[in-house]
């Protein structure tokens, strides 16, 4: 069956991130995995014009800093597929004076279903997708933004956790034909909270284990939200929504517009009929 090709040598626009009026010697393509790497050496302006120089498969990831000063040089362009642990590996390359680019997922996950792929593969499809220009650069946070995204993605994980164990119990009571009065306080009033669950139904002593636990585990999940969210609360910010709008943004908001458009994402807030502003979960 023909298939189109992937890396198509047409004209770099505007927004294309291989920028054709300053081209380099070699792009080198990197395909990282946790504790190895595989490196595609490639030389040429276009995909079509492009030949592999070098593939050194599955380098352990402990000798990236000794790799790259032997076989690479400022002049290089080095590119990653984002995932988990290419902004740690940036950060490494440029410590060595070596320029290192982080391509989005989406276009290169596409291309690798396309076509037969493994880690030789994989590198000098990512070479080559920086020098077709279809793949877009995703900006790598500095130091202090990435810690703040530690923290707003620890708080989200136990906010999710806590509604999700929160769902699970008030179903278990559904189940056996229990509704919990409104304003029941299941974690601020623990004592009254289980003494009215132990009023509510003929419970067996294995059924009153399973409310127990599911009440453990939803105390420590509010535990651990209320831990992140005074962490964030004691950071400066004035709010949530500026904590993670900094968590986001990182330096880059400082040449945005004040409002709800200075946060730059759809899903980050949103203005309701009266004009105020509220804070809405983005989509990480």
């Amino acid at each position: 069956m023909y298939s189109p090709d992937p890396f198509p040598s047409a004209c770099i626009t505007k927004g294309k991130m291989n920028d054709q009026t300053n081209p380099v010697e070699r792009v080198i393509g990197l395909d990282a995995h946790p504790d190895s790497f595989t490196a595609a050496v490639m030389r040429g302006r276009t995909p079509a014009q492009a030949w592999s120089e070098k593939v050194f498969n599955k380098v352990p990831l402990t000798q990236l800093k000794s790799w790259a000063r032997k076989h690479t040089t400022p002049k290089d362009v080095m590119v990653l597929e984002a995932s988990g642990n290419s902004f740690h590996l940036v950060r490494i390359l440029a410590a060595l004076d070596r320029r290192a680019l982080v391509l989005e997922s989406t276009q290169l996950g596409k291309l690798k279903e396309a076509h037969a792929n493994n880690d030789k593969l994989s590198a000098v499809r990512i070479a080559k997708a920086y020098l077709a220009g279809t793949a877009k650069e995703v900006w790598v946070p500095d130091p202090q933004t990435q810690e703040r995204r530690d923290w707003f993605h620890a708080h989200q994980k136990v906010v999710r956790r806590s509604t999700q164990v929160r769902n699970r119990l008030l179903s278990y009571l559904s189940d056996h034909g229990v509704r919990l009065k409104k304003g029941t306080r299941l974690v601020l009033e623990p004592e009254l909270a289980e003494q009215q669950l132990r009023q509510s139904a003929d419970w067996s002593p294995r059924q009153w284990q399973v409310i127990k636990g599911m009440l453990m585990e939803l105390r420590h999940a509010e535990e651990q939200r209320w831990h992140w969210r005074s962490l964030i609360a004691g950071s400066g910010r004035r709010s949530g929504a500026a904590f993670a709008h900094s968590a986001l943004r990182g330096a880059r908001s400082d040449r945005l517009r004040p409002g709800c458009d200075h946060w730059g994402h759809p899903t980050l807030c949103r203005t309701t009929q009266t004009g105020q502003v509220r804070w809405a979960q983005p989509c990480l």
